[in-house]
């Protein structure tokens, strides 16, 4: 029986044996009939592009309609590359990018050759690129500027991706061009309206900040003849439509941010000045310009919003990351992420930290509002006080007649920033937000406005630096403290919105209390939270 068993066991396995090789052997003939069929029978995809490109007579129309021209454009087909490099082809590939299709055409295909052509023309290849930044082809392109506003917003696109393009793979050519163009800057802020144009304004002030620091300065001092900062300002007047306010903010906001960001790609010994990134930064122009534009524009909330828009991204400063941070985050590695990055990665990835330059660049445009600020603080208070009409608005938890609105909130992220700063003239802007009244109206409409959580975020972030400054807090009881005990009250219905925010704030408040009337005795326990306190302690802490 044993015998039999052993015998068994082993025909099994042989036949299992037997079994894998047969399947072995049908998998590799399979596969190399297949292969001899595939070649033996040319089942391979051939591409119709050469036997259009050996025609006598060859069109782009007939071209452009092959789904795999672009492919073979980037893959640098030597006759198509030639047939598509040629003068009268790029004529008209520029000619189908930015003009306008015949409206009769099906809407799904009337924009087809113009998108198609806008690929070819930027599909990264020399020669078509060479072409294209002839002098003939760039006033072609420039002459699309010559329309009346507003533009095609999907074909201004396209000729922001041309100029962008061109900007980038033939820089001193198209720059030299801009400057030798009569009107350049006239015709692209005549546009100012369309956010492609904007987005080819910013390219064209941007496009210097590359390794030839002869024609950066040169540019740069070009640019600051044509009072381009001055222009963008201009924009934000009260005479002007609420699109071209926006863009001209943003590309305020946008020209500061890369300015600063250029000078991380600074080497040793490069001339690290930036006419533009001056002039904005500096306090005078600032009063002169922006602050100018708030008393004059109480009823524009656009020119408001967009003006300190502005003002809060020359406040931004960027800081490194701090250790305790960057140790806490390894320390709470509970799923392993750094571990398994480390395993895959054995060099240690590098901590970048802010450059001296940048540094100085955020304190200097930081110190400059705060500078400009102090004799405005006025207006910002009126505007708290007296925002812009708005129309009621109807929502699931009532109708808020008037609604808080952009502009109040846009002051409240002002003041904000501002008081979270910590440079040179900052004592003589805090003592006058103080006197002004701000923060008391803010304390206000936090509670008016229960439901809105942006404003709550905003005042929780002001109250906690407040009571953390010891030249604000010494002001608390007189100037911030005129919610009529709303704070803490055990009595008040307060919405669930908004009891984090209350929470976050009540907090700290006995710790501020004990600071100021016991400030030689050392704090032994940590506060309890106001909720858990007895009602005597809770208004005390109010």
């Amino acid at each position: 029986t044993e015998l039999l068993i052993r015998v068994s066991e082993f025909a099994i396995a042989a036949l299992q044996s037997l079994i894998y090789y047969s399947i072995y052997e049908l998998f590799i003939t399979l596969h190399t009939g297949y292969q001899i069929m595939f070649w033996k029978f040319e089942l391979q995809t051939t591409s119709n592009i050469d036997t259009i490109l050996n025609k006598e007579e060859v069109l782009l129309s007939e071209l452009m309609g092959e789904d795999d021209v672009l492919q073979e454009t980037k893959a640098q087909n030597p006759k198509l590359v030639e047939f598509l490099s040629s003068e009268s082809t790029i004529e008209e590939l520029i000619r189908l990018t930015l003009t306008e299709p015949p409206v009769t055409e099906d809407e799904a295909v009337r924009y087809k050759f113009a998108n198609m052509a806008s690929e070819l023309l930027t599909s990264e290849v020399h020669q078509i690129t060479e072409s294209l930044a002839k002098q003939c082809n760039l006033e072609r392109i420039w002459s699309y500027l010559d329309g009346e506003p507003p533009l095609n917003p999907l074909q201004a696109s396209f000729f922001s991706k041309l100029v962008a393009h061109l900007l980038q793979r033939a820089t001193s050519i198209v720059v030299e061009f801009i400057k030798t163009l009569d009107g350049c800057l006239d015709l692209v802020f005549k546009h100012i309206g369309t956010s492609a144009i904007m987005d080819v304004l910013l390219r064209i002030v941007t496009c210097t900040q590359v390794d030839d620091m002869e024609l950066r300065t040169d540019f740069l001092a070009w640019l600051m003849e044509q009072r381009l900062i001055e222009r963008l300002l201009d924009l934000l007047g009260p005479q002007v439509d609420e699109s071209i306010n926006t863009n001209a903010s943003q590309g305020l906001q946008d020209l500061i941010r890369l300015s600063r960001d250029h000078f991380n790609q600074l080497m040793d010994g490069d001339d690290p000045s930036d006419p533009l990134l001056d002039q904005l930064q500096s306090a005078a122009f600032l009063s002169q310009f922006l602050f100018k534009r708030i008393p004059s524009s109480i009823d524009s909330a656009s020119i408001i919003v967009s003006s300190i828009g502005v003002l809060l991204v020359l406040l931004e400063s960027k800081k490194p990351c701090p250790l305790e941070v960057q140790d806490s985050f390894i320390q709470n590695d509970s799923k392993g992420i750094l571990r398994m990055f480390n395993a895959f990665n054995p060099i240690e990835p590098e901590i970048h930290e802010v450059s001296p330059q940048i540094d100085q660049l955020s304190t200097a445009g930081i110190e400059a509002v705060c500078t400009a600020l102090v004799p405005n603080v006025a207006d910002f208070f009126k505007v708290l006080c007296n925002p812009p009409p708005i129309d009621a608005m109807t929502t699931t938890l009532g109708c808020l007649n008037p609604p808080l609105g952009m502009v109040r909130l846009q002051v409240a992220k002002l003041i904000a920033a501002v008081i979270e700063t910590d440079t040179g003239g900052i004592l003589e802007l805090r003592e006058a937000i103080i006197q002004s009244g701000i923060l008391p109206k803010l304390m206000d409409l936090f509670f008016e406005y229960e439901w809105n959580n942006f404003l709550h975020h905003q005042v929780e972030l002001i109250v906690k630096h407040v009571l953390s400054n010891e030249i604000l807090s010494t002001h608390n009881d007189q100037h911030v403290g005129t919610t009529n005990g709303q704070v803490g009250s055990s009595d008040a219905q307060q919405p669930i919105s908004r009891e984090g925010q209350l929470s976050n704030i009540a907090h700290p408040l006995p710790e501020v209390q004990q600071s100021q009337t016991q400030p030689s005795q050392p704090q032994t326990q940590p506060s309890q939270p106001l909720t858990q306190q007895s009602q005597p302690q809770a208004q005390q802490s109010q």
